[in-house]
């Protein structure tokens, strides 16, 4: 009874309240907009039901509207009054559509003929199997009468933005319309993929993140795009309210800080060196949009979601005047990301008028935010694949360049080998000219030579066979037991004689042609005797001795030594000529062997010292040179160049002659020669050897 009474209350305020407001008057069929037919009630406690609207001081609270509920972020519930008539000759059954995918909460309070109320709900708190009708919008069907005003109440709630169209439509409208809506919605998912898929895979080619960021954006917005207009719950997320609240509010507000970043990379200001404040800007939106989802999920959304927006308002005009500011510097990138920025300001900017009641919900503004932020990803994508192509155009015109300088720089290193081989050859005909000529100069030498050794053995015969017949005229006379010559003019003979055999021996050994290749052929390494060449050295030099005193001491040198003896023995000679020539008369005159280390492997060590005048200090550096004769050698004949070739002779066999200071008076010639093993193996065996000899 009690329920009887509350249904006639409601019915008779309904009636009352016919009187007092514009009806809506149904055409046959189509579409049709309430925006101007309803009236509004808050209850931000909720603590009204049904029943109270029929008392008069509850429906005199009732405001009639004349735009279609912008009611933004409120607190509690809100209630909407409506009253339509359907002519006799229109479609009998209506559809209520509340234009909000993201609704928590819609029930509809209809009046019967008998009186009672019916009650239907809508929205996602409520299961989808309880809805009127299964759809990503609250939907209710409606009977209505022929001729007869209805006045019917809706209770809606939620978290997000409250505006929204209020929408009657005729079932064949209605699905003609759902019919073009998703067909529209194909399209809407075809493009965003091909622009997310030209993003990503300009990403992978060339690995530049502000492609990788676009891509990212991209699939961000379509999210939020599916999920706020209830795409997401309706096809994947059927009951599970939770889980599509939470994905609308997370991929909302990562819209910010993802654009942020990709205009950052865009425009170059993430390139090094970085300034401080990009990172810091970059930073805050991303600590911003995090505590944002957190506060969405958590707290009342009265206030969080209108400052959120706030935030992203001052955000866009932060980055607008960034972006100014580029352009005005040159910064071409920046200019056309200001021409890609205007339509998502001008979308951005219809939305929050709409969510604040200041212009009318319509389908243009309520989908302007998606068209201009479309347009803005279709405007980035064009901007970024510009800038492909151009950065391709610029590595193909590089690698022409490279191509042709490539060719150019084989083209004249061709032209450079050619000309080096041409060179080559006549460096080579030179040479080969100069070796002959030299060949030629050494065969006409080596014939001088001969010729000259030839001359010379003739009037060195005649003299040795004269000298040797003066000698034996000499000898005591067989009568008178007397000697012809007294001992002075016999020593003269000895000595012319002597010094004839040294020249025979001297040409015999030097201007032989065998002797003259030893320089050419190089060292000949073989066992030797060094005692037997240091006593040979010391007798070819009394030949030329004036009452020289020689001694050779050889008691520490090996029976067997492996060297160049040829080489060896002139270079002794040599040096002991030289002692010869430069020490005085009745001098003494030493040619000594020893080892040069307690090892037999250390090598052995030759000296030929002299008691002549020391060689003095700033001569002894250049004795060894060319052609060099110091003022010792002043009325001495010679070259200058017998220790140029000894020392030459004895480094082709790896050792080393140096000059050593005795002291006050004489001087030191010393050999050194390397170890070499034996050829048999045998081991070398000691053999002392010491002679003085005087002549």
């Amino acid at each position: 009874m009690r329920s009887f009474l509350c249904s006639m209350i409601l019915l008779l305020a309904c009636l009352l309240s016919t009187a007092s407001m514009a009806q809506q008057i149904l055409p046959d069929s189509g579409k049709v907009s309430l925006g101007e037919h309803w009236a509004l009630l808050l209850d931000p406690d909720e603590a009204l039901t049904v029943a109270d609207l029929a008392q008069p001081e509850v429906a005199a609270r009732f405001a009639p509207q004349l735009a279609p509920p912008a009611l933004g972020y409120i607190r509690g519930a809100a209630w909407l009054r409506i009253t339509v008539t359907r002519p006799a000759t229109a479609e009998p059954e209506w559809w209520l559509e509340l234009h909000a995918p993201t609704l928590d909460e819609a029930i509809l309070y209809l009046p019967r003929a008998d009186g009672s109320i019916d009650t239907r709900v809508a929205g996602d708190a409520h299961p989808r199997e309880r809805r009127d009708v299964d759809f990503r919008s609250p939907l209710f069907k409606l009977d209505l009468p022929a001729d007869t005003p209805l006045t019917f109440y809706v209770r809606i709630k939620g978290v997000n933005s409250l505006s929204f169209q209020l929408l009657l439509w005729s079932p064949e409208t209605f699905v003609e319309e759902l019919a073009r809506e998703q067909l529209l919605l194909g399209c809407f998912l075809a493009i965003h993929l091909l622009l997310f898929l030209s993003s990503l895979w300009l990403f992978l080619v060339t690995r530049e993140w502000s492609y990788g960021i676009l891509s990212l954006f991209t699939l961000d917005f379509f999210l939020t795009a599916l999920a706020a207009e209830g795409f997401l719950s309706q096809y994947l997320l059927s009951g599970m309210p939770a889980l599509n609240e939470a994905l609308v509010a997370g991929s909302w507000v990562l819209n910010t800080p993802i654009g942020v970043l990709f205009i950052a990379s865009y425009v170059g200001l993430l390139h090094p060196p970085r300034p401080r404040w990009v990172t810091a800007f970059v930073a805050a939106t991303w600590g911003v949009a995090l505590l944002a989802f957190w506060l969405f999920l958590a707290t009342e959304q009265t206030w969080a979601r209108p400052a959120y927006i706030l935030w992203q308002s001052l955000t866009t005009a932060t980055i607008l005047l960034i972006a100014l500011r580029l352009a005005q510097q040159g910064n071409r990138r920046a200019r056309v990301l200001l021409l890609a920025l205007l339509p998502f300001v001008l979308g951005a900017f219809a939305r929050l008028a709409r969510n604040s009641g200041l212009i009318d919900a319509n389908e243009l503004v309520d989908n302007a935010y998606y068209l201009g932020t479309f347009s803005y990803l279709l405007l980035a994508n064009l901007a970024v694949s510009a800038s492909y192509q151009a950065m391709r155009r610029e590595k193909e015109a590089a690698q022409l360049q490279a191509l042709e300088a490539s060719r150019l720089a084989a083209q004249e290193l061709e032209q450079r080998v050619s000309s080096r081989t041409r060179e080559l050859h006549e460096s080579m005909k030179q040479l080969s000219a100069s070796l002959d000529s030299e060949r030629r100069a050494q065969a006409e030498q080596r014939e001088f030579l001969a010729t000259v050794s030839h001359e010379l053995r003739t009037p060195l015969t005649i003299i040795d066979t004269t000298a040797q017949n003066l000698l034996q005229e000499a000898e005591t006379d067989a009568e008178s037991g007397e000697s012809r010559f007294d001992a002075v003019t016999r020593a003269r003979y000895e000595k012319i004689l002597r010094a004839t055999r040294r020249l025979a021996d001297t040409l015999e050994d030097h201007l032989d042609d065998k002797r003259f290749s030893l320089l050419g052929r190089g060292a000949q390494r073989q066992p030797c005797d060094l005692a037997a060449l240091l006593r040979e050295a010391a007798r070819s030099a009394q030949m030329l001795s004036e009452q020289h005193v020689f001694r050779v001491d050889a008691e520490d040198l090996p029976a067997v030594f492996v060297c160049d003896p040829d080489l060896t023995r002139l270079v002794l000679l040599s040096l002991a000529d030289n002692a010869v020539k430069y020490s005085p008369p009745d001098s003494l005159i030493c040619l000594r062997g020893e080892r040069a280390g307690r090892r037999s492997s250390d090598g052995i060590r030759l000296e030929v010292i002299d008691s002549g005048p020391t060689i003095p200090a700033d001569e002894a550096g250049q004795v060894f040179a060319a052609h060099f004769r110091g003022r010792n050698a002043a009325g001495r004949t010679g070259s200058g160049m017998g220790l140029t070739l000894a020392r030459r002779m004895i480094q082709m066999q790896g050792g080393t002659l140096s000059l050593k200071q005795t002291g006050v008076q004489g001087n030191c010639f010393s050999i050194w020669l390397p170890y070499l093993s034996v050829p048999d193996g045998s081991a070398a065996a000691d053999v002392p050897v010491t002679e003085v000899t005087r002549r």
